[in-house]
C-alpha cells in the first residue's frame, strides 16, 4: 500500500511539470481544496451570523423608515439589531438542522419570525397607526398583522436576506432552487424592482430628503463594507450548512432570545397588553404556525435540492443597487405619495404572502 502511495505521488508530481498550470489558477485549486476540508473558524461563522442579521435588519427597518439608522444610533445596535440578529439565527438553525430548506419550510419560519409584532411590539393588537387598527377582528389589527406577518418580515427580513446571503456569500446553492424558473430567470429585474419599491417606501416614515439619503445610504454602505470584508477573507468558500451555529450554540441563542422576549415585552409597551381573548387567538396562532413549520420540515427530508449555477459576483452590481435604492428614497420623498404607496405596498405585498401561505399549508398537509 506504500509503495502504491510513492508511485502515486511521484506520477503527480510528473504531471504536474508537464501540464505547468499558471500560479494563480494553481494556488487557487490548493486553496478550495484547503478550504473545502476544513471547517470554517467560530470567528468566521459569527460574522457570517452578523451579516446576515444586518441584512434582516436593513430590509425590515431601513425599508420601513422606523429606525432610519439601525447601525449607528444606540438604540439601533442595542435593541433593533439583536431583535433581528436571533430571529435570523434561530430560524436559519432550526430550517436547515433538521430538514432541507423549502418554500414551505421558510416561510413558516418566516411567519414564527414576524409574530414578535405581537408581544414584543403588540402591533398586532394596537397596530402601528396612532389612530389605531383600520380593522380589528377579535382584537387582532387584521391588515397590519397580514402585511408585517404574512409578508414584511417572513420574506424581506428572513427569507430575503438568507437568499442574498447565500447566493453572493456562499459557495452553495440550496436556496436558489427553490425559486420558480421564471423567477430564477429575472432575478435582477426583480430585485431591482423591488429596490425601487423599498427606497420609495422609506418616504412613509422619513421626516426629511436629507434624513432618507443619510439613511438609506449609510446603512447600505455597512451591508456593503460587510460584503467586501467577507469576500476578501475567502468566507465565500464555505457553504450555507458548514456556516450554521451548531446544535449546543442553537440552544444558546433559543436562551437569549426567550430572554429577549421576556425583557422587551415588559420594555416596549407593557401597558397596551390586551386581555385574554385577543391574546388566546395569537396563542392559537403560534400553535398553527409551530405545526406548520414543523410538518413542513418534516416533508422537507424527502425534497430533494435542485441543481443550480453559481452567480457571478461583480461588485458594480451591488454599488449599482446602493445607488439605486438612495436615488429611489430621495424620489420617493420629493413625490409625497405616502398614501398611495402604503396602499399600493399593501396590494402589491398580500397577494404573494398569501401564496407562500397557501403553499405552505399545502405541504404541511399533502401525504
Amino acid at each position: 500500500m506504500s509503495t502504491n502511495l510513492v508511485t502515486s505521488q511521484k506520477a503527480l508530481r510528473l504531471s504536474s511539470e508537464h501540464i505547468r498550470l499558471p500560479g494563480p489558477i494553481y494556488t487557487r485549486i490548493i486553496m478550495m481544496n484547503n478550504t473545502a476540508s476544513a471547517r470554517p473558524p467560530r470567528r468566521y461563522k459569527l460574522f457570517f451570523w452578523i451579516i446576515l442579521g444586518a441584512f434582516s435588519t436593513f430590509f425590515a427597518e431601513v425599508t420601513a423608515g422606523s429606525t432610519p439608522f439601525p447601525f449607528f444610533a444606540p438604540w439601533g445596535i442595542l435593541i433593533v439589531f439583536p431583535l433581528y440578529f436571533l430571529h435570523t439565527l434561530f430560524f436559519f438553525s432550526i430550517v436547515f438542522s433538521y430538514g432541507k430548506p423549502t418554500l414551505g419550510s421558510l416561510y413558516a419560519a418566516g411567519l414564527l419570525f414576524g409574530m414578535y409584532e405581537a408581544y414584543l411590539t403588540k402591533v398586532v393588537w394596537t397596530s402601528y397607526s396612532p389612530d389605531g387598527p383600520m380593522l380589528s377582528v377579535g382584537g387582532i389589527a387584521i391588515f397590519e398583522t397580514l402585511m408585517l406577518v404574512v409578508f414584511w418580515h417572513s420574506v424581506l427580513a428572513f427569507m430575503l436576506p438568507l437568499l442574498i446571503g447565500e447566493t453572493y456569500l456562499t459557495k452553495s446553492r440550496e436556496l436558489v432552487g427553490l425559486l420558480p424558473q421564471w423567477v430564477r430567470k429575472r432575478g435582477r429585474l426583480l430585485f431591482t424592482l423591488l429596490l425601487i419599491w423599498a427606497g420609495l417606501f422609506t418616504s412613509v416614515n422619513s421626516p426629511s430628503p436629507l434624513i432618507s439619503i443619510l439613511s438609506t445610504f449609510s446603512s447600505g454602505a455597512v451591508l456593503l463594507l460587510l460584503m467586501v470584508v467577507w469576500k476578501k477573507k475567502g468566507g465565500d468558500n464555505y457553504s450555507m450548512r458548514e456556516l450554521l451555529p451548531t446544535r449546543k450554540a442553537c440552544k444558546v441563542i433559543a436562551v437569549f432570545l426567550i430572554l429577549m422576549y421576556v425583557g422587551y415585552s415588559r420594555l416596549l409597551h407593557w401597558d397596551k397588553l390586551p386581555g385574554f381573548g385577543p391574546q388566546f387567538i395569537v396563542w392559537a396562532i403560534y400553535a398553527a404556525l409551530i405545526w406548520l413549520l414543523i410538518n413542513n420540515i418534516r416533508k422537507s427530508r424527502q425534497d430533494k435540492i435542485a441543481a443550480t449555477t453559481v452567480v457571478g459576483f461583480s461588485w458594480k452590481t451591488p454599488v449599482f443597487f446602493l445607488l439605486l435604492f438612495v436615488l429611489s428614497a430621495v424620489i420617493g420623498e420629493l413625490l409625497h405619495i405616502e398614501i398611495v404607496l402604503i396602499l399600493f405596498s399593501f396590494l402589491l405585498i398580500i397577494f404573494p404572502g398569501l401564496f407562500l401561505l397557501y403553499w405552505s399549508v399545502k405541504k404541511a398537509v399533502s401525504s
